[in-house]
């Protein structure tokens, strides 16, 4: 148990599924924190996004990907320079324009004024919330902060590792997520283990090689960050990328919307000429983007 007359409140910026079931966690082990959401209603008490900043250390940033530039911005303007403070994304996503993964994004917005870290991995929230065991993996961008997430987690069903590896953390996430299309297209096709094994070996294959291209460690992509939140992501039902990929087949689903669909364009980007050289990544940019016919495009053009 945390002696919380040593540790600081912690925010939670985001009350969807994830930032829900890290204050489950947290709230487990008695630690101090706010859970701030845009809309009111999510939260148990209504707390200004200044208050809730002012009074934290430790701040987790459980929002989509694509708004974490604009809470970056809010968050770094209620930032006292004096104040030593360190903002960690769960977010797992490529921003359009700028083609910068969610740590680059935050290290920008932040300005010097405070450290910032990744942490992602298999942790699937629904299991959290049930008080299922899980493990995740933190990326930080000053160590000193290690010991002090260490003591936040300490005791909990959610275990916690590190890596110094801020840049794969953030790919691996990222891939994981298109990856997981497939898989769902797969079980949406009718296909069984058989398919799902072997597209989920091929995407451990193109996304080890690919996390290295855009200047990750191919030791993170053999880890949770990368085949572990893998197999997590692509084989779940609560998955809301497998359950994407699933639609896509199922419900012939025009303009799908998730992380996995969100990044398809900027990672296509990043890896130019490249791109094609990842079957199963190509596939999935071919049907979500370019609108092939998602049943016949899976069964005839994915095994050849």
């Amino acid at each position: 148990m945390i002696n919380n007359k040593k540790q600081k409140s912690v925010a939670i910026i985001g009350a969807g599924e994830i930032g829900t079931a890290l204050e489950f966690v947290l709230n487990e082990n008695g630690v101090v924190l706010n859970l701030w959401d845009r809309d009111i209603k999510k939260c148990k008490k209504a707390t200004s996004l200044s208050k809730v900043i002012d009074n934290a250390q430790i701040i987790f940033l459980c929002i989509p990907s694509w708004a974490n530039r604009e809470m970056a911005r809010k968050i770094c303007g209620h930032i006292k320079n004096n104040h030593e403070k360190i903002i960690i994304t769960l977010s797992k996503g490529i921003e359009g324009k700028s083609l910068k993964t969610m740590e680059m994004v935050i290290k920008e917005e932040l300005k010097n004024r405070a450290d910032y870290g990744v942490l992602v991995g298999p942790m699937i929230a629904e299991e959290i919330k049930s008080g299922q065991p899980a493990t995740g993996i933190i990326g930080l961008s000053h160590i000193r902060w290690q010991a002090k997430i260490e003591e936040l987690f300490q005791g909990t069903n959610l275990k916690i590792r590190f890596s110094d590896d801020l840049r794969g953390l953030a790919i691996c996430s990222v891939l994981k997520n298109i990856y997981s299309l497939a898989l769902g297209m797969a079980d949406g096709c009718g296909f069984g283990v058989n398919v799902k094994s072997y597209l989920t070996v091929k995407s451990y294959q193109e996304m080890k090689e690919i996390t290295e291209i855009l200047g990750g460690k191919k030791e993170t992509s053999e880890g949770l960050a990368g085949l572990g939140d893998l197999l997590a992501t692509g084989w779940s039902n609560f998955s809301h990328n497998f359950t994407t990929g699933r639609n896509i087949v199922l419900e012939n689903e025009k303009n799908p919307s998730s992380e996995g669909c969100v990044s398809l364009s900027p990672i296509s980007k990043l890896l130019g000429k490249n791109l094609k050289k990842f079957k199963i990544l190509y596939s999935v940019k071919q049907i979500i983007l370019d609108k092939e016919n998602a049943k016949t495009f899976f069964k005839i053009e994915m095994f050849k």
